[in-house]
């Protein structure tokens, strides 16, 4: 799978601290490893979009759009079946959000809950703002770079009257330790059908390097761990619940019906329906 670096990959001309791009694809772009390097607004068009980084995993619809700081994340694109994939983004360096604090006197330290990604549905403002960016985006870029502070300014002085300083949380460094940063990974996705290659890549690691370290955290190889969370994570949903094995198994993480039902077999002794009726 190869990594991509954006916004350097799009190739567009750039000298400050704002990119805009409008960005359209007709086909399908699954479990990509991305590599943002800036902080980002994604406005969806068409089609639907969803992030998985080290603390959650997002879904956005069309009108719905992105808030995301710069660092790792396994995306999806998935195009909408006439008009394909599109979205329009809107790059900012941390020095914009900088000078952007300082002028509106906001702090992250008021803020506790630092989370990497917010997704917001499009109001009515939102979307005239968003029509405006797609007009932008076909001007020359030096005037782009002269509207677009102007227009960042609007946008977060916007957001943050409607939902507060704290909107800006998705924003904020991650001071967590690389150690704590390995835990949040794990643990956040367990259920998830995270490959290791993607799962290393979100802690910035080798397979290799993630695997010793997981086993010296877990006292475990990955694949049983993973497996084991999965299958106790299913038990408790059939004792919890009126579901069934075919209703249980894409939640726990399997692919596949059969292959869940072997697994868990293998695991407690009896199948998901015996065990269930018990």
């Amino acid at each position: 799978m190869d990594v991509y670096t954006i916004p350097q990959d799009l190739q567009v001309k750039h000298n400050g601290n704002f990119v805009l791009y409008d960005y359209r694809s007709a086909e399908d772009h699954q479990r990509a490893k991305v590599v943002f390097t800036s902080n980002v607004f994604s406005f969806i068009i068409d089609g639907t979009k969803e992030v998985v980084n080290e603390a959650h995993t997002r879904m956005c619809e069309k009108d719905d759009f992105i808030l995301m700081r710069s660092g790792r994340c396994i995306m999806t694109e998935r195009a909408a079946t006439t008009n394909g994939y599109r979205s329009i983004l809107f790059f900012f360096s941390n020095d914009a959000l900088s000078d952007f604090m300082k002028e509106h006197d906001i702090n992250f330290a008021k803020h506790e809950d630092r989370r990497h990604t917010g997704v917001f549905r499009k109001d009515e403002y939102i979307k005239a703002l968003v029509t405006g960016l797609e007009n932008m985006a076909t001007l020359d870029v030096a005037l782009q770079e002269r509207l677009l502070k102007a227009k960042f300014d609007e946008l977060m002085i916007y957001l943050t009257a409607t939902y507060g300083d704290s909107v800006l949380s998705y924003l904020s460094v991650d001071v967590d330790s690389a150690h704590q940063e390995f835990i949040k990974v794990v643990e956040n996705n367990k259920y998830n059908k995270l490959t290791l290659s993607e799962l290393a890549f979100l802690c910035n690691m080798s397979v290799s390097t993630f695997k010793r370290k997981f086993e010296e955290q877990y006292h475990a190889p990955p694949i049983k761990w993973f497996q084991d969370q999965r299958l106790d994570y299913a038990a408790f949903l059939l004792r919890s619940h009126t579901q069934t094995s075919s209703e249980v198994f894409a939640e726990a993480g399997y692919e596949s019906l059969s292959n869940f039902i072997a697994a868990f077999k293998n695991k407690f002794g009896v199948t998901p329906k015996q065990y269930q009726l018990q």
